[in-house]
């Protein structure tokens, strides 16, 4: 069996995720402490703003401030939004 940070996305994703209704929030490399602060915080806001919407959304809609640099100017380059990824049920 791998071990190290292959083998923590292994064990998330042969988790019955599916069957609680139970959503993972990953990324797969290490991030700066802000930009996710930003990220997250934005992610839930939206979810909570817009009860419509899918997780899957509220994430895009976060990736998206931080790509139009409204977080700050260097937070666009694809290091900062791309590595977040849902694990679960995106819809909820």
């Amino acid at each position: 069996m791998p071990f190290g940070a292959q083998a923590t996305r292994a064990a998330v994703l042969s988790a019955p995720l599916s069957d609680r209704r139970v959503i993972a929030f990953a990324t797969h490399w290490a991030v700066e402490s802000l930009s996710a602060q930003q990220l997250v915080a934005r992610t839930f806001a939206h979810q909570a703003a817009n009860r419509g919407a899918s997780r899957a959304e509220s994430l895009r809609h976060a990736q998206l401030y931080l790509v139009d640099g409204r977080a700050g100017g260097a937070y666009a380059h694809p290091f900062f939004w791309a590595p977040y990824a849902l694990y679960g049920d995106p819809v909820q």
